[in-house]
């Protein structure tokens, strides 16, 4: 043991290496031990702030604090892990602002495999603003891939305003959803709001370079001005790759259509490869409602330019990628801009682009009024010119009157050159005429805009403006002008008319006195600067020396500073022609103060079409949150355009505090108006006062007010209580209306007050009874709550006339029918998450009338009920009718609702199922209702089921009739004993039988018809049996044939033989009286013509006018057969031929064939001709056949007759004789028999009156319209000495004639008889004062 204390005792020397060794070790595990511990508790706090929420408060202050204050914004919610709440969200560095108003979004991050799922990201309103930035060229990723998986199933952007220099670009809606496997990722636009319309997109892009991409997008909208609505709708296909991406584009809507080919480049110098654009009737209103309407065709074709030597089926090299082609534009409603028009007619230009220059040339506009723009220029955006380039442009003939109604007339021209370097670009424009110059020069870095001089002259009248535009920061401007000798009116056109706008049904207001040109010389100094943003910043110093205004004098001077929202300290003073304005203060700040004060007895003589005299004594301070307004008014005689006041004067005494509670003291107001004599466009008021007092929190409010609107008296007195709300919605308002009452027409009257809760998305009207003329209104409850509608009441008594007279009065449409019906309603229902509850309306009294033209008839109501009750998503529909002159109608029908945004509609998919029933047992009574020229028998039943869509209902049912006819009285048609068998079955019409019979004929349908298709399937066949289509004495036709009807790629075929068994058409010998070419009758809004058209106008009328689109391709042959024969104008012929008749859309009608007259005769002069020959050749038009016919009188020893021949449109009449003779001999045996050589020489001078009096439209008229053939004055040709008789004769036959003579100056008469018994021999015999008998043989020497 000793032994062992004193080893132990002994110093040992342990061994270096061992010890070195053990405390590297030490050291080694106590730092991995220390990492250890760090990475744990790094992973602890990752943990804790990833899961916890407090964890994401304090990992959101640690981010906001890292970011200097660059971002802000409160964290309501939610963890890292899954979603966060964010509210107030601000983010901003030295290009770009953000602000957020709100933030939703919940995720989940899965590991196996690795996948983020964002079940949905909720973004409210969102403020961007963007400073302008140098543009970088874009560069081809090299990569999409996503490092893991990504599922978006609901995002959603309530709005995006982006704010760039000026401009404001606002997006809303926005709703998508997408998913991506890292590799190949799928987007969908559901849907987006934009200025241009409604947008939605379908896109799937392959992370993989070349990223390829397919997809489609869509983009819809309209716009509507006034009545007139036009919407269109953009399809576009995307294929190929995200380097080259093709474009098949396809425009349609109520106007628009056209297609477009873009293949597009973004990455290679050039950003598209080829284009070629078709599209016609473009309307730029439709794209945004600020601008001009047009209607513009466009065609581009810019393909890609080959290289020497290289096949056009080559692939394109980007890098050395050349285009060129034309673009063409084409405007057909060109106009001036205040008419909302745009002023150009037509473009055209050459467009070549490369990877080094970009070329324009042979561009030229054409404006209105002859005005023109030529042009061309180049730019260099690589090479040896790199950036630079120059455009020059030469303009003719500007007419500024033209671009804008209220300008002066000009003939601008000049040139306008645009030069760009790599430092700049420099515009410059010089344009004059003979009275006007304009001149230019700009300059436009990186930096900022200098206008280094812009001038206006006219005269020695000159504005002269020259400043300065920063693009960085701020958009610092400044700016100074100079006027002299300036006259506004020198460039402005006082005496412009007014634009009168006429109301639907109402005439236009008569436009007012134009505004007078007033003599001006002003002399001005301006002075401008500030800055654009983040807030505008203006100090504005002018002054007005030595200057005149309608021949006095006119002076001011002033300073005018704003910044932001606030009008710092400013002085204002101005007098112009007797009126004067001063303004001194500032406002929006504590303590600031702004008077205002005008002083306007001579409005006038401002010359800008106002009138009047104004006074205004005002007072505006405090903030924007604390403004207090204090003013008194009065004017008189205030005119402008078409409103007028004879006297208007009130008070004005407005505190608001916005941050107080609005039942606070001090928000209070109190405001009256009394004006006496206020017209405008269907308004004439005699008196108008309004008294508005209290606080936000209780206030009256009291009108009454008295003279006509629409033409219609009106005297309105309203007496209503309440106070202004405020809660997370906005500002409300609730009280109540305790007086309501109108002693004009409609006659109105509120029995018990009503109560009104109103604020955004929600409305509350409280019980109330109100008569409105002869009607009781009874509501019980009235709520509208964010789409939700519940509602309850009764109407008793509500006439249909009152209802109609004031639709009318307020621009609809005049209903052509007159009524007494009186109805009643009741209603209870609600349209919340369902819909429940009724609405039912029915006949109380009355009846309809109607007027078909030969005065009112009843449709003698006896039953008229309609009920719609609400269940669920479901509406049904039960109606009830019963007339003694139409029959009875029941119905019920079932239609589906749908909710879109909230509020239930109707759609195209919305779902419809019912049945109905009609039955009309007397035809006859309908036919009363359709005319005088219509008479309809026999009986109709009608038993249908209905289903489908409303977009494409389906009917199916049957349709019966017995015992049909139709007479159309004024055509002569008369079928009768019809009978109708229709079958129904999914919108598809079986005609099982259809047949009407006409005389002894028939007519008979068979086939199959398609309903609601725009291609429908259409097969049928229509038969006649010697059917009589005609049976009036002067007009029958008897038919027989077939004819087929189908549709064949989408046309309508009809193809048909037919031939005519028996025909008479017998015009009547004389027209109906017709009104004088000097009458002229005037309807309402037209002026129409006072003599009907002729049947040959009619005829030709219809002929001539194309077909249009939907006018079937019909190809008929009509045989005329054995038994056609006409009468009219006198002819009487027998008609006989074939004929083909074809019609093709857009085409006249057209025949070929060829009639001949197989007998006939034709009266000319008296006289009745036969018909030796007689064709009408058609070829081409139906209007216009080749018309050749020759008639002649025989049995006489000059054998004469007509001609004719030509055309309708030129027809070439003329006289032929056998042997041939002078025209007066020709005229003379075609209307008397015999020469005029076998008279006297006084018989030949009274034949050749006489037969020029017989030869014209006014003798022969007289003649006939008595009963004689022959009228003559003038010597005798039987012998009475004396020079002056009366001549009258008559055919009795065509061989026989009796004469009678008259002496004007004795007693002397003679009464003659002519026999012609054959061509040479004739016997006459003679009584009265010469009695005798006379054989003559008449033979001719020619």
């Amino acid at each position: 043991m000793t032994e062992a204390i004193a080893n132990s005792t002994e110093p040992a020397a342990p061994p270096p290496n061992r010890g070195g060794a053990s405390g590297r070790l030490r050291w080694l595990w106590r730092t991995l031990a220390a990492l250890a511990l760090l990475l744990l508790l790094l992973f602890a706090a990752l943990f804790y702030g990833v899961r916890s929420e407090s964890g994401a408060r304090a990992l959101w202050q640690l981010s906001t604090w890292a970011l200097h204050g660059n971002l802000s914004g409160q964290l309501t919610g939610g963890t890292l892990a899954d979603g966060l709440q964010l509210r107030n969200l601000v983010y901003r560095d030295a290009t770009q602002q953000y602000k957020i108003d709100r933030v939703d979004a919940k995720w989940r991050l899965g590991f196996s495999p690795l996948k983020l799922q964002v079940a949905y990201l909720h973004v409210g309103d969102v403020d961007a603003r963007l400073e302008p930035t140098p543009p970088t060229p874009t560069v081809m990723p090299s990569s999409l891939k996503l490092p893991l998986q990504l599922a978006l199933d609901d995002i959603s952007l309530n709005k995006l305003s982006l704010h760039q220099g000026l401009t404001t670009t606002e997006l809303s809606h926005l709703q998508l959803h997408g998913e991506s496997d890292g590799l190949q990722h799928h987007l969908v636009l559901e849907r987006l709001d934009t200025p241009y319309g409604k947008a939605s997109a379908k896109l799937s892009l392959n992370g993989a370079s070349p990223f390829a991409l397919n997809g489609g997008a869509e983009l819809s909208g309209g716009f509507q001005h006034g009545d007139e609505t036009e919407k269109y709708q953009l399809d576009a296909a995307l294929s190929g790759s995200l380097a080259a991406l093709g474009i098949d584009l396809n425009a349609r809507g109520d106007k628009l259509s056209g297609t477009a080919k873009i293949a597009v480049t973004p990455f290679a110098p050039i950003p598209f490869q080829q284009i070629e654009l078709n599209v016609a009737h473009i309307n730029p209103k439709l794209f945004s409602s600020g601008a001009p309407q047009a209607d513009l065709s466009l065609q581009a074709a810019l393909k890609p330019i080959a290289p020497p030597g290289a096949s056009a089926a080559a692939d394109v090299d980007l890098s050395t990628l050349a285009v060129s082609g034309p673009i063409h534009i084409v405007n057909t409603m060109a106009g001036a801009l205040d008419r909302d028009r745009l002023p150009l007619i037509r473009a055209s230009a050459e467009l070549r682009l490369d990877t080094q220059t970009q070329r324009l040339s042979q561009l030229q506009l054409k404006l209105v009024k002859d005005a023109s723009i030529t042009g061309q220029g180049e730019y260099h955006s690589d090479g040896k010119n790199k950036n630079s380039g120059e455009f020059s442009f030469d303009v003719a003939g500007l007419d500024l009157q033209a671009l804008h109604g209220k300008l002066k007339p000009s003939q601008l021209r000049g040139p306008v050159n645009v030069k760009l370097t790599p430092e700049n670009q420099q515009i410059s424009a010089n344009l004059a005429d003979a009275t006007y110059k304009a001149k230019l020069e700009a300059v436009i870095d990186a930096k900022q805009i200098v206008l280094k001089t812009a001038q206006l002259a006219a005269g020695a009248a000159r504005v002269d403006a020259s400043g300065s535009l920063g693009l960085n920061d701020g958009m610092a401007y400044a700016v100074k002008g100079t006027l002299r000798d300036f006259n506004p009116f020198l460039w402005i056109n006082s005496s412009a008319p007014a634009k009168n706008v006429a109301r639907a049904g109402k005439q236009p207001a008569a436009a007012k006195s134009p505004a007078k040109a007033v003599a001006a010389n002003i002399n001005m100094d301006i002075d401008a600067t500030g800055n654009l943003t983040p807030e505008l910043k203006l100090k504005l110093k002018f002054a007005i020396l030595d200057s005149s205004y309608d021949q006095l004098p006119m002076s001011g001077n002033g300073v005018l500073s704003v910044a932001g929202k606030r009008l710092l300290p400013s002085d204002l003073a101005l007098s112009v022609a007797g009126n004067q304005v001063q303004a001194k203060g500032a406002f929006g700040a504590a303590g600031d103060r702004l008077n205002l004060k005008v002083e306007a007895p001579e409005l006038q003589r401002l010359g800008f079409g106002i009138s009047g005299a104004l006074h205004l004594d005002g007072q505006l301070s405090g903030t924007m949150q604390r403004p207090n307004v204090q003013a008194t008014y009065h004017a008189e005689k205030l005119a402008f355009g078409e409103h007028r006041v004879d006297s208007l004067s009130g008070q004005a005494d407005v505190q608001a505090d916005l941050n107080a509670k609005l039942d606070s003291s001090s928000n209070h107001l109190a405001i009256t108006i009394d004006g006496r004599g206020l017209h405008s466009t269907d308004v004439a008021l005699d008196k108008l006062n309004l008294n508005l007092a209290g606080t936000y929190g209780a206030h009256t409010l009291k009108l009454e007010s008295s003279g006509e609107l629409h033409g219609k008296p009106l005297h309105v007195t309203m007496a209503a209580q309440g106070k202004l709300s405020e809660s997370k919605a906005g500002y409300g308002w609730q009280g109540q209306v305790s007086e309501l009452q109108n002693q004009g027409t409609p006659r109105i009257s509120l029995v018990a007050p009503l109560s009104i809760t109103a604020e955004a998305g929600r409305v509350f009207l409280g019980a109330a009874r109100l008569n409105v003329a002869d009607a009781q209104i009874d509501l019980k409850n009235f709520s509208f709550d964010h789409g939700k509608i519940q509602s309850a009441g009764t109407i008793n008594a509500l006439n249909v006339a009152t209802i109609f007279s004031l639709a009318h009065e307020f621009g609809g449409p005049e209903l052509p029918v007159k009524t007494d019906l009186v109805l009643d309603s009741n209603w209870d229902f609600s349209l919340a998450d369902s819909m429940s509850g009724f609405l039912q309306i029915t006949r109380r009294s009355g009846d309809l009338r109607v007027n078909p033209g030969r005065g009112d008839i009843n449709l003698g109501l006896s039953e008229l009920k309609l009920r719609a009750d609400l269940q669920a998503d479901r509406i049904k529909l039960d109606s009830q009718l019963a007339a003694s002159r139409i029959g009875t109608l029941a119905a019920q029908v079932q239609l589906a609702l749908q909710k879109i945004d909230g509020v239930w509609s109707v759609g195209d998919s919305s779902t419809l199922s019912g049945q109905g029933t009609l039955r009309v047992p007397q035809l006859k009574s309908i036919g009363a209702l359709i005319g005088p020229q219509v008479a309809l028998d026999g009986s109709i039943g009608m038993d249908l089921n209905l289903s489908g869509d409303l977009g494409k209902p389906k009917l199916s049912g049957m349709v019966t009739g017995d015992k049909l006819a139709v007479t159309l009285f004024d055509q002569g048609i008369q079928l009768k004993d019809g009978t109708a068998r229709l079958k129904l079955a999914d919108n598809v019409v079986d005609l099982q039988q259809l047949e009407f019979h006409g005389g002894d004929g028939n007519v008979r349908a068979t086939g199959r018809l398609e309903l609601g298709h725009d291609n429908p399937d259409l097969s049928a066949s229509v038969i006649a049996d010697h059917l009589q289509l005609f049976a009036s004495p002067d007009r029958q036709l008897m038919l027989s044939g077939q004819a087929k009807i189908a549709n064949v790629k989408e046309q309508l075929h009809v193809d048909g033989k037919f031939k005519i068994d028996k025909a008479l058409f017998d015009l009547p010998k004389s027209s109906a009286p017709t009104l004088g070419d000097d009458v002229v009758i005037v309807r309402k809004d037209v002026k129409a013509r006072a003599t009907p058209l002729t049947e040959q106008e009619r005829l030709a009328k219809t002929a001539q006018k194309p077909a249009g689109g939907a006018t079937p391709v019909m190809n008929v042959e009509v045989d005329f057969g054995d038994d056609f024969r006409f009468r009219g104008s006198g002819a009487d012929l027998l008609l006989r031929g074939a004929m083909q008749v074809r019609s093709e859309p857009y085409q006249p009608l057209r025949a070929t064939g060829t009639i001949h007259v197989a007998n006939g005769t034709y009266e000319v002069f008296g006289r009745k001709l036969a018909i030796e020959r007689g064709l009408i050749n058609f070829q081409g038009p139906i209007d216009n056949p080749n018309i050749n016919i020759l008639a002649m009188k025989r049995n006489q020893e000059v054998e004469a007759g007509a001609e004719i021949t030509g055309t309708p449109s030129n027809l070439r009449v003329k006289l032929v004789s056998e042997p041939n003779v002078a025209d007066e001999e020709k005229l003379s045996w075609l209307m008397f028999g015999h020469g005029s050589d076998s008279a006297a020489l006084g018989q030949r001078q009274a034949a050749g009156q006489a037969l020029a009096l017989l030869g014209n439209y006014g003798g022969k008229k007289i003649a006939q319209g008595i009963g004689f053939d022959e009228f003559s004055i003038g010597s005798s040709d039987s012998g009475i000495e004396n020079e002056q008789v009366v001549n009258l004769g008559k055919a009795i036959t065509e061989k026989i004639n009796l004469g009678y003579e008259q002496s004007l100056t004795s007693a002397a008469s003679i009464l003659k008889l002519t026999w012609q018994f054959s061509r040479r021999w004739s016997m006459v015999m003679r009584g009265g004062t010469i009695n005798g008998l006379e054989v003559l043989y008449n033979l001719r020497f020619d």
